[in-house]
């Protein structure tokens, strides 16, 4: 059995301080770099899945201050982990052993698969995010009560296309970078396109992050759960500040000079809900470069 904490709230559907969140990773690194903006900042608002928001109010941080990991009360983000522990996908599937001594965790998500407390990490020895024991953490007690609870909603949004994630992807697509004149590595080594993508794995299959909010625009795009390909992902009608339901968001390409400052397109995210195999939703972005049509959405 599998249970999810949702946040309760009325009137959730297009309502900016409805249902405020929390106001007090390999995988994906994001753009937390650029988070403390100014410009940023005075442009974020709250919304219905956080305390601050931009372009969506269903595109928010995953708490409005102290970023998107969980630190330990040294500050230090790695906490000290067993290994050789089965790390879960979003379908309580195991996407391998965790073979590192040291995890990152990702505030605000917790899940329970067969009566165990899972947290969510933003990096594991196959090369993706995951869901792992919080048992398995060395300090647990410490972790638990910092974990806090940060919830993608979907009630109140019409239901738009069934799409399924896509068994492929496109390499020329990976190497591109989310984040204007990125100092990270070239190819999907941090702030790369790749990380919101069907990635194939340490375990031999394709992958792909559901986020809590988009890339670019320095709320990190953090990952909050993670699904295998075929995944069933139901759009919705999202309001954005530019209108569509989707966010736009530029992608830029390595010049001669070595510097990621070449203007590449974009790379469009849109807002919905991934489907486990148990029939449970789970809300967020993907990248519809991720994604094709289907059918058999519930």
């Amino acid at each position: 059995m599998v249970t999810h904490r949702w946040i309760p709230c009325a009137a959730l559907a297009l309502l900016l301080g409805g249902c405020a969140v929390d106001t007090s990773f390999d995988e994906p690194t994001g753009d937390e770099a650029t988070s403390s903006d100014a410009a940023l900042s005075a442009n974020l608002k709250p919304g219905v899945n956080g305390g601050a928001c931009y372009l969506s109010p269903y595109n928010c941080k995953l708490r409005v201050s102290g970023g998107n990991r969980i630190a330990h009360v040294d500050g230090s983000i790695d906490w000290g982990v067993d290994s050789n522990v089965e790390v879960l996908d979003g379908n309580g599937e195991s996407l391998g052993m965790n073979k590192g001594s040291t995890m990152k965790f990702n505030y605000g998500q917790e899940r329970t698969f067969g009566g165990k407390k899972y947290v969510y990490a933003m990096t594991t020895s196959n090369h993706s995010s995951g869901w792992f024991p919080l048992s398995a953490v060395k300090s647990s007690d410490v972790l638990g009560p910092r974990v806090g609870d940060a919830t993608a909603h979907r009630a109140g949004l019409a239901e738009m296309a069934c799409y399924r994630v896509r068994n492929s992807t496109d390499p020329a697509l990976e190497v591109k970078k989310v984040v204007y004149d990125t100092t990270s590595a070239p190819g999907p080594a941090g702030e790369a396109a790749g990380d919101y993508l069907p990635r194939l794995r340490v375990n031999g299959k394709r992958s792909v992050n559901l986020i809590f909010n988009v890339p670019g625009s320095g709320l990190g795009g953090p990952a909050i759960n993670h699904f295998p390909a075929g995944t069933l992902f139901r759009r919705l009608e999202v309001p954005t500040d530019a209108g569509p339901p989707s966010i736009d968001v530029k992608l830029w390409a390595e010049d001669s000079a070595g510097d990621f400052k070449k203007a590449a397109g974009a790379m469009k995210f849109i807002y919905g809900y991934a489907i486990d195999k148990n029939g449970g939703a789970h809300a967020g972005w993907m990248a519809y470069d991720a994604l094709e049509k289907a059918t058999g959405c519930p």
